[in-house]
């Protein structure tokens, strides 16, 4: 059966949709600074809760594409792009971690802890100081989005490289690379959770904390695959 691609009009990006998608966010991220600036500390809330949610569906994304090559699935060649694409932006919350990592006293009660903590309440933190701490923090963060990013851009080079060349070869890399790197950003994914949403009250902790925030954002990408 021949199909006459003639007969499908290519597809244009959606341009008038994008710019009004823009035109949305633009406006959105007016009222977020206007919100910091009269406000910080429910406005940074805001703004890390939304980072988190599409951080970790960026990251899920990769953790999905991982196990797909890891496997060596031949179905999922129809997902795949779509898969690609969510997962190459992670690089992105590079940049979106700044206002995260300047308004960190807003956010985060470790980095200046109240005067009328109890003294187990102060022990706890003191003892988790080496841990918790500005400078720690931000450094992991960035190792986390910069590891994590660097997977998903060699990851997509690779794929689009053999869109042009057809070349075998580079299937075999992505696999080697996703299941070499596969336990490292699970580490990542953990992690994160651990540092930018459990730590917010530094005197609980779970240990499964990572798990739960890697279900919720893989069923996200679920849900936006289904769309």
């Amino acid at each position: 059966m021949k199909v006459d691609l003639q007969k499908f009009q290519k597809f244009d990006g959606a341009g008038s949709l994008m710019a009004g998608a823009g035109g949305l966010g633009l406006l959105a991220l007016i009222g977020t600074l206007a919100g910091m600036a009269s406000d910080p500390r429910p406005a940074l809330f805001s703004y890390l809760w939304a980072f988190a949610y599409w951080g970790g569906i960026s990251l899920a994304a990769l953790v999905l594409l991982q196990i797909f090559h890891a496997v060596r699935a031949k179905w999922m060649v129809v997902l795949r792009r779509a898969v690609e694409v969510m997962a190459v932006t992670v690089i992105l919350f590079l940049v979106l971690f700044i206002p995260i990592a300047v308004g960190l006293k807003h956010l985060y009660s470790w980095v200046e802890p109240a005067a009328n903590l109890s003294h187990e309440a102060l022990k706890l933190l003191h003892h988790k100081e080496a841990y918790l701490n500005p400078t720690f923090f931000l450094i992991r963060s960035v190792v986390y989005v910069l590891l994590a990013g660097l997977v998903s851009q060699r990851l997509f080079g690779l794929s689009i490289k053999q869109d042009t060349s057809g070349d075998v070869q580079s299937t075999a890399k992505q696999r080697t690379l996703s299941t070499g790197a596969l336990p490292f950003i699970a580490l990542v994914f953990s992690f994160a959770a651990f540092d930018w949403l459990m730590s917010l009250e530094p005197l609980w902790f779970s240990t499964i904390f990572g798990v739960y925030y890697f279900a919720g954002s893989f069923l996200s990408v679920i849900s936006l695959l289904v769309i």
